[in-house]
């Protein structure tokens, strides 16, 4: 049977609650010198994807492909990025983070877990827990209905690994009770 439209109804309306407090949560930490919403979302893929392709950026953040040629090249103009010839395709760059992008895009994520780990400061860990696994959970799923529902898969993965350990290191505890490691967003 599955789902019912009623509690379908209602999970949408949690996500779309979480999406919105979470904005809050960073805009209120955003610093001065923060690339913008945009910007920081080109950056995120590409600390768990570089190098990578404008086309693959584009697509995976589901903008076309002029504003996310406007993006990059503010990004490299602001020295976060560099492009090298990609060796598959003349025409196209592949383009990578630069230590000063690397830099600011792990300041925003440990400063994201920050906002997240003190929010949820009085939430024990059992709760903590089992509310990753339960989204994980959701995003897995969902992942696997819509690439039925469309026929194909998605052209990256979209479900976080249990540990962030393929990234650089930025003080986090490391999380051995969650060794299954699935796809990197």
């Amino acid at each position: 049977m599955g789902m019912s439209h009623e509690t379908a109804e209602e999970l949408f309306g949690m996500l779309q609650m979480l999406d919105r407090v979470l904005r809050w949560g960073f805009r209120a930490h955003r610093q001065p010198d923060d690339p913008g919403p945009g910007a920081q979302a080109t950056l995120f893929y590409l600390l768990r994807n570089e190098p990578a392709r404008a086309k693959d950026i584009a697509e995976w953040l589901g903008i076309g492909a002029a504003p996310q040629s406007r993006q990059l090249a503010d990004l490299e103009q602001n020295g976060l990025i560099s492009r090298e010839p990609d060796p598959d395709d003349a025409r196209a760059a592949r383009i990578r983070l630069t230590e000063e992008g690397r830099a600011t895009v792990l300041a925003l994520r440990e400063r994201r877990i920050m906002v997240i780990q003190k929010s949820l400061a009085e939430m024990d860990a059992t709760t903590a827990d089992s509310a990753v696994t339960a989204l994980r959970g959701v995003v897995e799923e969902m992942r696997d209905g819509l690439a039925e529902m469309i026929g194909q898969s998605p052209t990256r993965p979209t479900v976080p690994p249990p540990s962030t350990q393929a990234l650089p290191s930025v003080a986090a505890p490391s999380r051995t009770d969650l060794t299954d490691s699935k796809d990197t967003a």
